[in-house]
C-alpha cells in the first residue's frame, strides 16, 4: 500500500510538471537560459547556481507538493561514495580531536582548524578558479576561457596544471566558486550555497534589500517560500558531500546587506521592512510581532509616544517616529534580531538536515567592524563554526605593517589590523577567517577603476603588500584561515555595465600567466604559515 501511494504521488507529480511545461516550478527552458546567463555575468554569483540552474522559487502549489514529498524524503537512500585518501599538509606538532572531518578547536591560547587526521590546519586559500574564467558582457565571452582552451585543450588538463601550481605556491584550500574539477588534488575545498543572494533574484516579494549594482541584497526570510527553497537547495547540493573528508565547510552567502538602510545602526534592515507595502510578508511579520509584544495599540502608543488608531494603520506607515524614539529604536533593534535569527535558523537548519559532519563557515560578511554587524556576530556564532568576513585593509610598505582607517570616537584613525580583527573576534566569540582580501597594482595594464582594495603602483609593491598582510593574518591567534582574492584577473572591459570590476586581482592574468613576483612571495609566505603561528 505504501509503495502504491508513492507511485500515485510521483505519477501525479510527473503529470503536473510535464502537462504544464514546468510552470509549477516557475521554471522553463527560457528561464534556464536566463539563470545561466546571469551566473556568467555575475562574478559574485554562487557557484551553486552555475551547477544547479534548475533551483528556482516554487509556486504555492509546488510547496504543497513538497510537503508530501518531504514525508518520503527521509526514506530516500543517502548517496555514499569512496573518496581519495586525504593528503594535505598539516601541522604535526598540533594534536586535536580526530573526527575524520575538519573542525575547530582551541589549543592553549590559539584557535585551530583540526584536520580529519587530528593535526592542526590553517586554511590558506584563493578563489574563483574556473576553466570558464570571468565572462565580460562587453566582449560577449571570457578571454581567460578562450586562452586556456587553446593552452590545455581540456578542463582536465587545466585542472591538473592549476592544482599543481596552487600546491607549489603554498595554498591548501579551494575557496568560493572554484571548479569541482580541481578537487582531490592536494587541496581542501569549500561549497557556497548563496541561499539569500539567489533567492533575492526573484523580485520584490523575495527581498528585504533588493539587488543593487554590486549584487548586494538581503532575502525576505519571512517569505513562506524561503524555508522550502533553502531545504531544496541544500538537498540538491549536498547529496554525497556529507562524508567527504576533503570538504572544509559550507559558506551560506556572500556579502549580504546586513546594513539595510544604514551601517551606523542596529536596525537598518527593520527600517527597510517598515518601508514595504502592508501586504509584504516581512511587513506583516513586523506588525504581528509588534502586536504580540504590546497586545493592543494603546499600549504601543503609550510606549512610543504616538497616536496610531490601529495596528492596521501602523502597517501603512513607511517610517516609525514618536516622542519616545529611543523605545521605538529598541523595538526596531529587537525585530532586527528576529530577522537575523530567522536567516541563520533556516539556512543552517537546511544544511544540518542533510550533513551534520562539516563546518558552517558563515556568510562572508562585507567588512564587519561597523555597528550594523554587532548583532550579526552575536547571533551568527550560535549557528556557525567560523565567523567569516571580507576585509580589504591597508599596508604601510615602509613600516611593513597592516592597518586600516576606522572610526574611533567618530574620527577616522589608523588602527593596526590585529586590533581591528580582535574587535570582531571579541564580538563573534569564535574563531574567525578572512574570506577575501587583495592588493591590485596599476602596472598590470588593467584600468583598476572599480572594486575594493588599496592600490599600489607595481607588482613588486603588490608582492610586498601580500607578504605583509598575510603574515599579519597568520600571526593572529584567533584567525584560522585566509582567502586571497583571486585566481585570475577580470577582463579590462569589466563584467557588466553596472558592475565593471576591471581591476588587477589575479594571481594569473587572462593569458594564465602568473604574476611571478606575487606568486613567489606567496610560496614563501604561505609555506611558513605554521612557523608564523608559533
Amino acid at each position: 500500500m505504501k509503495i502504491l501511494t508513492k507511485k500515485i504521488f510521483y505519477l501525479l507529480l510527473f503529470f503536473l510538471i510535464f502537462s504544464t511545461g514546468f510552470p509549477a516550478f516557475g521554471f522553463s527552458e527560457q528561464n534556464s537560459a536566463k539563470i545561466i546567463y546571469d551566473s556568467q555575468n555575475d562574478l559574485l554569483c554562487s557557484s551553486v547556481l552555475k551547477s544547479e540552474p534548475d533551483v528556482s522559487v516554487k509556486s504555492e502549489i509546488t510547496i504543497e507538493i513538497d510537503k508530501v514529498a518531504l514525508a518520503y524524503r527521509d526514506e530516500e537512500p543517502i548517496l555514499i561514495r569512496a573518496y581519495p585518501e586525504l593528503k594535505i599538509e598539516t601541522d604535526t606538532t598540533i594534536s586535536g580531536k580526530k573526527t575524520g572531518f575538519f573542525h575547530t578547536q582551541k589549543i592553549g591560547d590559539k584557535w585551530w582548524v583540526i584536520a580529519p587526521n587530528g593535526n592542526g590546519f590553517i586554511a590558506v586559500g584563493t578563489q574563483r578558479m574556473t576553466y570558464k574564467g570571468i565572462y565580460s558582457e562587453a566582449l560577449g565571452y571570457s578571454p581567460y576561457e578562450q586562452n586556456v582552451k587553446s593552452i590545455y585543450g581540456s578542463e582536465e588538463e587545466w585542472a591538473e596544471n592549476t592544482a599543481e601550481r596552487l600546491n607549489s605556491w603554498g595554498f591548501n584550500l579551494l575557496g568560493i566558486d572554484s571548479a569541482p574539477s580541481l578537487r582531490y588534488r592536494g587541496l581542501a575545498h569549500t561549497v557556497s550555497f548563496g541561499f539569500g543572494s539567489s533567492f533575492s533574484k526573484y523580485g520584490e516579494d523575495y527581498v528585504i534589500y533588493g539587488l543593487d549594482a554590486s549584487n548586494h541584497c538581503f532575502p525576505n526570510v519571512f517569505s513562506p517560500k524561503f524555508e522550502y527553497y533553502c531545504d531544496d537547495l541544500a538537498r540538491k547540493v549536498i547529496q554525497e558531500d556529507q562524508n567527504d573528508p576533503w570538504l572544509f565547510g559550507y559558506y551560506l552567502d556572500n556579502e549580504l546587506s546586513w546594513w539595510g538602510q544604514s551601517f551606523d545602526t542596529t536596525y537598518g534592515l527593520t527600517d527597510l521592512v517598515i518601508k514595504k507595502d502592508k501586504t509584504h510578508t516581512a511587513k506583516i511579520a513586523l506588525i504581528n510581532w509588534l502586536q504580540n509584544r504590546y497586545g493592543n495599540i494603546s499600549s504601543l502608543n503609550k510606549a512610543w509616544g504616538t497616536d496610531y488608531t490601529s495596528f492596521e494603520t501602523l502597517g501603512k506607515m513607511t517610517s516609525f517616529t514618536g516622542k519616545n524614539q529611543l523605545v521605538i529604536n529598541t523595538d526596531k533593534t529587537d525585530f532586527e534580531k528576529v530577522i537575523i535569527e530567522k536567516y541563520y535558523t533556516i539556512t543552517t537548519g537546511a544544511i544540518k538536515k542533510y550533513d551534520k559532519n562539516h563546518m558552517i563557515l558563515g556568510s562572508r560578511n562585507g567588512s564587519g567592524i561597523e555597528k550594523c554587524y554587532d548583532l550579526v556576530w552575536g547571533i551568527g556564532r550560535n549557528y556557525t563554526d567560523i565567523s567569516t568576513f571580507n576585509y580589504y585593509g591597508k599596508v604601510d610598505l615602509q613600516a611593513e605593517t597592516a592597518y586600516d582607517q576606522i572610526k574611533v570616537n567618530g574620527v577616522y584613525q589608523n588602527v593596526e589590523l590585529s586590533e581591528i580583527f580582535a574587535q570582531i573576534y571579541n564580538k563573534a566569540k569564535q574563531p574567525i577567517m578572512i574570506s577575501e582580501w587583495s592588493f591590485p597594482a596599476y602596472d598590470s595594464g588593467l584600468p583598476c577603476t572599480e572594486g575594493a582594495g588599496m592600490r599600489v603602483d607595481t607588482q613588486t609593491e603588490r608582492a610586498k603588500a601580500y607578504e605583509i598582510y598575510q603574515k599579519a593574518l597568520f600571526n593572529m591567534p584567533f584567525l584560522v584561515g585566509s582567502e586571497f582574492f583571486m585566481w585570475v584577473d577580470p577582463p579590462a572591459e569589466g563584467l557588466t555595465k553596472s558592475y565593471k570590476l576591471d581591476t588587477n586581482y589575479g594571481l594569473v592574468n587572462e593569458k594564465d600567466e602568473p604574476y611571478a613576483l606575487v606568486t613567489s612571495v606567496a610560496k614563501a609566505t604561505n609555506g611558513n604559515v605554521y612557523s608564523l603561528r608559533d
